[in-house]
């Protein structure tokens, strides 16, 4: 598999990213200190000092003193300058170098202080060069800076030819075309340099010409997770130029994967296979949205990573079922090595040599997993961070959990016996008791219901003391033991179970299914879903706010076979 990879948060860490918005780029003199210098509070080595920089940090000039002066040795102007933090002085010339241009990497003492350079300056869009290998990235490609984070590695970049990558999904801000994703490479700052263009690349442009001129192979290989659209009429007064059926419109809005690759439709349109319909039908690629680029097959396992899976419930049995009971979530277990299930495969033991490391070792049940291809239930747990799978049947249990993963953290002991109680006292996994990470209201129903008030909080845990009703959007709210304002649940995040909107539900909880109800004039909602309405199914895929016409959470579920998506504020948790 080909990928742009990103080990974790480890390298960059350091960043602080959010000064980026009040400090921009040039045009504009930049500079970085040459070694420990005293910032002043005027122009000269007599004032008062307010700030000392390091060797490498960086800034902008503001103002540059009309004449050179001598200071310790060392000639240079005056400069009022001012650093990513916002601290402002005056800082001697002589202990700094300056540029009207970008700085490079050889003006700075190590990759870690250009790369806090690259933070602040360097704008979307930038035009940069690979001034080393890195992996798929050769030495002089050109490509287009997007962003840069706390990852590893943490620079995005667009590069102007297709490396045939698989970014991993996570990685990509929210507002990035996917479309261009087998263009995308991470790399570190020493590997790259600005070009020093004027223009900057506008992305939506950059994908929509994208789109237009790689064959639809590359821009869907498959594997590819995309969301169907429906087909367009490409001939005026000829409907049939739709090349369409009526039982595709089932699956509009659904996600799928790409299967197979065909030539073209009777009107000059590229045309792909997908699973969701078993292969029915001839889908346009024009008329598809790229979620997640494939590696080129598909695969019947669910992966060979031995963590990145996709893991169905629609061939569990009883025991399977009894299995994951006997070792409910939040269970503190014995980890065993994986028996070989087939003599004659050794792939049966579904094991990774890593796992060794953990063999033997306590761990808690943090995630049911579904079955491996061999049809064992498996789990996530902590003490790898999940990053493997863990087959039940190879697990000792020490003490059995409670059916919710908290982080090893218990509820603050005047909640613990609430937790329990569903109806009024819950909402989704949300309820009193519930540690929670508050996140901004959107605005839905003609309101955000927000004050500026709120904004501290944002991002802050806090424990859920009471579930207050529904606020005047319809959005129910929560109040909290940290502050006095009223929160609603479909932002909140709960710590340690499922992901921010998710009410809390995670991949193998029992719900029973309730009806859609209107949000900004959208249910999204068909009425073959009607049937299943009142009926206890498992969660098998979370599958998030994309798609929702109101931005409402969605999962799918085992009972009807993953067709359709729920929105998990009309799910309620199984007893």
């Amino acid at each position: 598999m080909k990928t742009s990879i990103r080990a974790g948060l480890a390298l960059f860490a350091f960043l602080v990213l959010g000064s980026s918005l009040a400090f921009g780029a040039p045009p504009g003199p930049t500079g970085a200190a040459l070694g420990e210098a005293k910032l002043y509070s005027s122009a000269s080595a007599n004032a008062k000092s307010v700030a000392t920089l390091s060797a490498g940090d960086s800034f902008r000039v503001l103002e540059t003193g009309a004449r050179e002066e001598t200071v310790a040795g060392r000639k240079g102007r005056w400069l009022r300058i001012s650093t990513p933090e916002g601290i402002q002085g005056w800082l001697h010339g002589g202990w700094a170098v300056v540029s009207t241009a970008y700085l490079k990497l050889a003006d700075f003492p190590d990759p870690t202080s250009y790369g806090r350079y690259i933070a602040w300056a360097f704008q979307k869009g930038e035009r940069v060069r690979a001034s080393q290998e890195f992996e798929l990235v050769a030495r002089g490609d050109l490509g287009w800076f997007h962003s840069m984070d706390d990852g590893d590695p943490p620079i995005l970049v667009v590069w102007d030819k297709d490396l045939d990558a698989t970014p991993w999904v996570e990685a990509l801000p929210k507002d990035f075309p996917r479309i261009l994703s087998g263009r995308v490479y991470f790399v570190y700052p020493d590997a790259l340099e600005p070009v020093g263009e004027k223009t900057s690349a506008d992305f939506a442009n950059l994908a929509e010409k994208w789109r237009t001129s790689a064959s639809y192979e590359t821009l869907f290989p498959i594997g590819s997770r995309v969301i169907l659209g429906e087909h367009a009429v490409v001939v005026k007064g000829d409907p049939d130029s739709k090349n369409w059926g009526e039982e595709m419109a089932d699956f509009v809005g659904l996600e799928a994967i790409v299967t197979g690759h065909e030539e073209q439709d009777p009107y000059g349109r590229p045309i792909l296979t997908v699973d969701i319909d078993d292969g029915q039908f001839y889908w346009r690629a024009e008329n598809l949205e790229l979620l997640e680029r494939g590696t080129g097959e598909v695969s019947d396992s669910g992966g060979e990573d031995y963590g990145d899976g996709d893991y169905s419930y629609e061939d569990y049995d009883e025991a399977d079922y009894a299995l994951e009971e006997a070792f409910p979530v939040g269970s503190l277990v014995i980890l065993g090595k994986h028996l070989q299930l087939d003599p004659g495969d050794e792939e049966s033991a579904y094991w990774a040599p890593e796992m060794d490391d953990y063999v033997g070792m306590e761990a808690y049940i943090t995630e049911h997993a579904g079955l491996c291809p061999w049809g064992e239930p498996m789990a996530l747990v902590d003490v790898d961070d999940g990053n493997f799978y863990w087959r039940l049947v190879d697990m000792e249990l020490i003490e059995k959990g409670p059916g919710y993963w908290e982080g090893g953290e218990a509820y603050d002991d005047e909640y613990e016996g609430e937790y329990e109680a569903f109806g009024e006292d819950q909402a989704g996994m949300v309820g009193v008791g519930t540690k929670v990470v508050l996140g901004r209201h959107d605005e839905r129903n003609g309101s955000d219901n927000w004050t500026e008030d709120m904004d501290p909080f944002v991002g802050k845990q806090a424990t859920v003391t009471e579930i207050i009703g529904s606020d005047d959007q319809g959005f129910l709210v929560v109040a909290v033991k940290e502050n006095t304002w009223s929160w609603r649940i479909r932002n909140l995040a709960v710590v340690g179970r499922g992901v921010p909107g998710s009410y809390g539900f995670q991949v193998g909880d029992r719900v029973v299914l309730g009806r859609h109800r209107f949000v900004d004039d959208n249910e999204n909602w068909n009425p073959s879903m009607d049937a299943f309405v009142g009926m206890s199914a498992r969660i098998t895929e979370l599958v998030g706010s994309k798609g929702d016409g109101s931005d409402c959470f969605l999962v799918r579920v085992d009972a009807d076979k993953g067709k359709w998506v729920w929105r998990v504020e009309s799910l309620t948790p199984v007893k």
